[in-house]
């Protein structure tokens, strides 16, 4: 059976993906400068009959997801349930800063002690790319189907 349709329809919904976790991101008001949006690039690769999508993203936005426990004695940092990955923890009071790091390193020194509260965004993005991607699929698996059929039938000496 053709899957044209269907293939066309997995390699462009990246675009799909690539917007929703930005939504997502805008959505948890991670939005600060626009770095972390502006970083997410969601790649689709095909082998066989597997599709997948490689997701990149500035590394920050992976901690904004899940939260980091911060170094200092006084966090009250509680795990949320809704994170896609499991919460790390800060191991040294200070984040290791350069320069060219995107914040100072007051910013860095207090990260690392008290660190970030959990802003889950990636699963609620995967989830509305699961719908979206459902609906889709249906669509140009009908028409696949129907390509198909009708390829059957003038093949075989009738008409549609």
């Amino acid at each position: 059976m053709e899957t044209t349709n269907i293939n066309k329809t997995l390699l462009q919904s990246s675009q799909f993906l690539q917007d929703f976790l930005i939504d997502e991101i805008i959505k948890e008001n991670l939005l600060r400068t626009g770095n972390l949006a502006r970083s997410v690039v969601v790649v689709p690769s095909q082998k066989e009959d597997t599709t997948q999508y490689n997701i990149t993203m500035a590394e920050y936005g992976y901690y904004q997801d899940s939260g980091v426990k911060g170094s200092g004695k006084s966090t009250n940092f509680i795990p949320n349930p809704e994170s896609f990955f499991k919460a790390g923890t800060f191991k040294s009071r200070t984040i290791p800063w350069k320069p060219r790091t995107p914040f100072s390193f007051p910013a860095a020194r207090s990260i690392a002690q008290n660190g970030l509260m959990p802003r889950p965004f990636i699963n609620d993005s995967l989830n509305r790319f699961e719908d979206k991607l459902g609906e889709d699929l249906n669509t140009a698996g009908e028409l696949d189907i129907e390509g198909t059929i009708g390829s059957m039938v003038i093949k075989n000496g009738g008409t549609i």
